[in-house]
């Protein structure tokens, strides 16, 4: 159900099934349009649907009107009514799998006599010598319920409560760990129980130190059900009290310890009753993934996947290289994401109405879902979005969601010979992974994103709670690889993935899976089985190990939220991380200023060619000969007739290239502030890659000439006498001990020759902001300032601040005088430097490009300041502080 933004839309909450969604309502429409809606998305058809709490004291009927409902924004909704069909209830604006194709028409007869039996009762057979299961032996749920939750022991489970409202510790019934807390069963819960037998969350309201009106020390902790009128809380003594002691608290942990019982004794049972109900849906997915990896191993269809791969991709050396350049081509130039399709009859944007009946040829090629919409413009005509699943079929659409996406990348990843799994996580994303050799595992890659190797960024970057996540092999089978992907399992975490893993009992789950995989692994060739049953036991150990291992230091790309889809349908799955998801965009930052020509954010100056002080302006008229010297692979190009660019070197491997300001300039005494764009971009205007480039000060004997190494080196690397601030694009790890694939560094030896390794670091952004892409094909403004401060002593210390597209990356940064430090030397009026641009390319290439380049012979922003010299610290002793 996609966002509409007309007047007459109001989001209300629809409570169904316990679950609480957002859902747009359209008064101008019709009450029997907002039933199909709701039925598209919960699957209740409109008939059996009762609607609560949009006409008071009553249900909605079919010929209400919407619009004298006076419907608010976060009106709370009950939808009641059975399912038609239980497997098909769609949460809005969730991802959903792909159903399997049907056997009849996609599948032969004798490939799909080959899948094993899914029956419940066929699960039951003990596994062979042979079999393996891949989960970890330890059962995290039943580890929650004899560790965390409860004992049957009511004495083994009393702890103390570290509340702070009683002056004295009172012993309580342990109900969990929160953070560094030990949360009483009083603490977590309202002490009337709600029926479900252990909350999500602790639903009391617990003091942060700050006071209001409610709180009268701001620290105390009070059970919820104080606010429900009638109702007798049983911790209400407790508040205010000094100390809770003798009959009052003797009765209060007999009340505690029967409840506690209770809900001990029904949660068992709903576990158990929901464990059962649960086996024949494990075992259905199963077959269903082993049918969905069966197409991936047809001839025809790997052909037709060779066919549509681009040589180049192809010639790739086989391994990581291969794997990242498919992974490139897959998501920037081959497949594209869906949103809401165009009109099918004008190309305008379209809004959802829900799904549709899927016709022969769609349900022939595994549409068993297909989306309706209508125009926004008003066109008659209804645009169909079929989900198909045959990868086949994919490769001619070449557009889809997640499920379309890693559907037909898989089967690209099988024609290149790649071992490729198929994953499919319960939370509504599915992916791949490719058995790498080089590195003798199971690596994760989402062509969504364009990731390789990064397994927690759907938890620790999207945020997703994940549960179950299981990878369908040809040959393997079914893999529960959960703890590859979550680090919210094992002991020292807060073990909230375990808990969500309630929908079976785990040494069912891990005896049918090792059942299901043994029926696979014994039709394979001896020598062929070997290698499977060899490679998955090394695979559990090594997922054992990930259960064991508490994870302090993440990947900065396993840090990044959701990339693919539009930012409202991302935010409105809670996808976009800690960064908010702002999209990049080619808007000059600098247009957010105050009237003193400062970003109202974070400071930003603006400097341009009417700014006073101007001791460099490059623009498109000025790039030439006279005014730049060119060095290497850089030269003087053209953007459109009449604009010109400098660039550093073409998107072509191993280029290097520097550029520097034809005459030398004399170094400032307050400082400079310079100002440039910049664009880094493949051949054909999108996405570049490797290596980046540097803004460089130096006054090495080579003067404008000046040109340092390629690759790693962006061009700087063995320039004497320099200072670069290098704008990296490339984690170059062994050779540089570079943070990350995308950061800005300042990188200095004085007056020796200068080099890209961190050591060397003056100070470096490791990680960019996740809406900051530098070599996505668009424009971006930097600014580098460097600002001295002198004492009366004559002692000189200096500063450097550096923006990029309005956001303050690196401030006041401690670093030498230049002057001194690179031993600039020069006539008596002020020693010069040659200022400019370096850049370079490797293995991998982008177009290095510098539109305009201004500088202003003063730190703009910053008053020259002169400290006291009784005042001044002597800089080159540490403070204490």
């Amino acid at each position: 159900h996609l966002m509409m933004t007309s007047s007459s839309v109001r989001t209300v909450e629809v409570s169904f099934h316990g679950k609480k969604v957002p859902v747009e309502i359209d008064t101008d429409e019709s009450a029997e349009m907002f039933k199909a809606v709701l039925y598209s998305m919960f699957g209740v058809p409109p008939e059996e649907q009762k609607i609560m709490g949009l006409i008071k004291g009553g249900l909605l009927k079919d010929d209400a009107d919407l619009a004298s409902l006076n419907i608010k924004d976060n009106q709370k909704i009950i939808l009641m009514g059975k399912p038609k069909q239980q497997e098909q209830i769609a949460t809005p604006n969730k991802e959903q799998t792909p159903s399997s194709p049907s056997s009849s028409s996609l599948s032969s007869s004798s490939s799909s006599s080959s899948l094993p039996s899914t029956s419940a009762s066929a699960t039951t057979t003990a596994p062979t010598s042979s079999s393996l299961s891949i989960s970890s032996s330890t059962s995290p749920i039943e580890d929650d319920i004899n560790d965390i939750v409860f004992q049957e022991d009511i004495e083994a489970w009393k702890t103390t409560c570290t509340a702070v409202f009683l002056s004295n510790a009172v012993v309580q019934p342990f109900f969990r760990a929160h953070g560094s807390w030990t949360i009483c069963y009083a603490c977590a819960t309202t002490c009337h129980m709600p029926q479900e037998a252990i909350p999500a969350q602790p639903t009391t309201t617990m003091g942060t130190g700050e006071k209001d009106e409610d709180d009268d020390d701001g620290e105390h902790v009070s059970c919820t059900c104080r606010t429900i009128p009638g109702k007798e809380c049983l911790f209400e003594p407790r508040i205010g009290q000094e100390i809770a002691q003798g009959k009052l608290l003797r009765h209060m942990m007999q009340d505690l310890s029967q409840a506690r019982q209770q809900q001990v004794a029904g949660f068992k049972a709903q576990r158990s009753k929901d464990s059962e109900k649960n086996k024949p849906e494990f075992m259905q997915r199963f077959a269903s993934g082993m049918q969905q990896m069966q197409m991936y191993e047809q001839p025809e269809l790997q052909a037709k996947a060779l066919g549509v791969i681009p040589r180049d991709v192809q010639t790739t050396p086989r391994g990581e290289a291969q794997i990242k350049a498919l992974l490139h081509w897959f998501k920037h130039q081959f497949f594209s994401w869906v949103n809401s399709p165009a009109c099918l009859n004008c190309g305008g944007g379209t809004k959802a109405i829900g799904m549709l009946q899927p016709n022969l040829e769609e349900s022939v090629y595994g549409a068993g879902r297909v989306e309706g919409y209508t125009c926004d413009q008003g066109c008659p005509a209804i645009t169909r979005f079929p989900r198909y699943n045959h990868p086949g079929r994919l490769l001619e659409t070449r557009r889809g969601r997640c499920g379309e996406w890693a559907n037909a990348f898989t089967l690209c990843c099988r024609a290149l010979d790649y071992q490729a799994r198929w994953i499919h996580d319960y939370t509504d994303h599915v992916w791949t992974e490719v058995y790498m050799e080089e590195w003798g595992r199971w690596s994760h890659m989402d062509p969504c994103e364009d990731i390789l190797d990064n397994a927690l960024v759907y938890e620790a970057g999207w945020g997703k709670h994940l549960s179950y996540v299981f990878a369908f092999h040809i040959e393997g089978g079914v893999t529960d690889v959960i703890d590859r992907y979550s680090r919210q399992l094992g002991p020292g975490t807060t073990r909230d993935t375990a808990r969500r893993r309630d929908r079976a009992d785990e040494a069912w789950l891990a005896g049918a899976i090792a059942s299901f995989n043994d029926r696979i692994i014994q039709k394979l060739p001896e020598s062929r089985r070997a290698i499977i049953l060899e490679r998955a036991q090394k695979e559990k150990a090594e997922l054992e190990k990930f259960r064991m291992e508490v994870k302090t230091h993440l990947k900065p790309d396993e840090l990044q939220g959701r990339v693919s889809g539009s930012e409202e349908w991302r935010r409105q799955r809670g996808e976009l991380g800690g960064e908010g998801g702002a999209e990049a965009t080619n808007e000059d930052p600098t247009a957010n200023l105050d009237p003193n020509g400062m970003c109202i954010a974070e400071g930003m100056p603006k400097i341009d060619s009417k700014t006073p002080g101007v001791i460099v302006d490059m623009h498109h008229s000025s790039w030439n000969d006279k005014t730049i010297s060119v060095v290497g692979h850089a030269r003087i190009g053209q953007d459109a007739p009449g604009v010109h660019i400098l660039r550093l070197t073409d998107a072509l491997n191993c280029q290097t290239g520097a550029a520097w300001h034809a005459q030398p300039i004399i170094m400032p005494r307050d400082g400079f502030t310079c100002r440039f764009r910049f664009r880094l971009s493949s051949p054909t205007g999108g996405e570049g890659k490797a290596d980046g480039f540097a803004f460089v000060v130096q006054a090495s004997s080579s003067h404008n000439r000046a040109l340092g190494k390629g690759g790693y080196g962006l061009g700087y690397d063995g320039i004497a006498q320099s200072l670069a601030v290098e704008f990296d694009t490339w984690e170059s790890k062994g050779e540089c001990d570079d943070p990350s694939p995308q950061h800005i560094s300042i990188q200095s030896r004085g007056a020796l020759p200068n080099s890209p390794h961190h050591k060397h670091s003056l100070g470096c952004a490791p990680q960019l902001p996740q809406a900051v892409n530098m070599r996505d094909g668009r424009v971006h403004v930097c600014v580098v300032r460097y600002h001295t401060i002198r004492a009366a002593s004559g002692h000189v210390t200096a500063k450097m601040d550096i923006w990029l597209d309005g956001r303050l990356l690196l401030g006041h940064v401690t670093v030498p005088d230049l002057e001194d430090y690179l031993k600039l030397a020069g006539p008596s009026d002020g020693k010069q430097m040659w200022m400019g641009f370096t850049a370079s390319t490797g293995g991998l290439n982008q177009n290095h490009d510098i539109l305009d380049w201004v500088v202003v012979s003063r730190p703009v922003g910053i008053a020259p300041e002169v400290v006291d010299a009784a005042q001044q610290k002597d800089s080159s002793r540490p403070s204490c502080m």
